[in-house]
């Protein structure tokens, strides 16, 4: 029996493997860390929920320690090391962690850039409603030159 597609999937937290799988005859199976005596075999690719006539089955629970389960088991876990595939799912974790870090970040930084643009706009707010009409003329100026200043600095 050749094993195929060899993966493992790891604890978002600790890194520790969770679950070794495969497809063998074109099952699917499991074993979890959590439960290592207990190995699943589910139904093909392609089988359909509860129509037998696609090939499905409610999954199996086989004993992991019979000895051709144990064999299979191994022979996985062997596949696993060889292909990198610990060092693979970690690779792929961190790199969704960073992603999601910085998706993170950005959000934060909208939000905090909309808190101080609400903070500026109130404090502008109360300013202006103090001011005379001659001097709202003359701060407005003042204002559009300050603006213009910096357009061409950053020009």
């Amino acid at each position: 029996m050749k094993l195929e597609n060899v993966e493992v999937s790891l604890n978002e937290e600790t890194f520790a493997v969770n679950c070794l799988s495969w497809y063998a005859d074109s099952y699917h199976f499991h074993v979890w860390t959590h439960s290592p005596e207990t190995l699943y075999k589910n139904p093909p690719k392609g089988a359909e929920y509860g129509k037998p006539e696609t090939g499905y089955f409610k999954p199996r629970h086989l004993n992991a320690n019979a000895r051709i389960n144990k064999q299979m088991i191994a022979e996985a876990s062997n596949i696993a090391a060889v292909q990198g595939a610990v060092e693979k799912a970690k690779a792929a974790l961190l790199q969704k962690k960073a992603a999601q870090d910085e998706a993170n970040r950005i959000s934060y930084t909208k939000h905090c850039k909309r808190e101080a643009a609400e903070e500026m706009y109130d404090a502008l707010k109360e300013i202006v409603d103090t001011l005379s009409p001659e001097d709202f003329a003359h701060w407005t100026e003042k204002a559009r030159a300050a603006i213009a200043k910096a357009d061409e600095l950053k020009a």
